[in-house]
């Protein structure tokens, strides 16, 4: 069997994870994200802000059988891909 590396196309911005207590100097935005499970609900949110001021948040139910791990992935992937092609 032979395994090939998937290409990876160039970010055009900085782009980089760093804990909640340290920064990106010169980001152009500051992104949150968490995942939740209390009961049976399980859901997602995404906090950006810019200039340490909050411009928009996105929150998403997920169905009840995704795991919390599961919600804190989605809210990672969706920052990660989604917010990057934002302009």
């Amino acid at each position: 069997m032979t395994r090939t590396t998937p290409e990876v196309a160039p970010l055009s911005r900085k782009f980089g994870i760093t804990p909640a207590d340290s920064n990106i100097p010169d980001a152009d935005y500051e992104i949150y994200t968490d995942g939740s499970r209390i009961e049976n609900e399980t859901g997602f949110a995404v906090c950006m802000l810019k200039d340490e001021i909050n411009i928009q948040n996105y929150l998403f139910k997920l169905n009840t059988f995704n795991s919390v791990f599961q919600a804190e992935l989605a809210a990672i992937e969706f920052a990660a891909t989604g917010l990057s092609k934002r302009k």
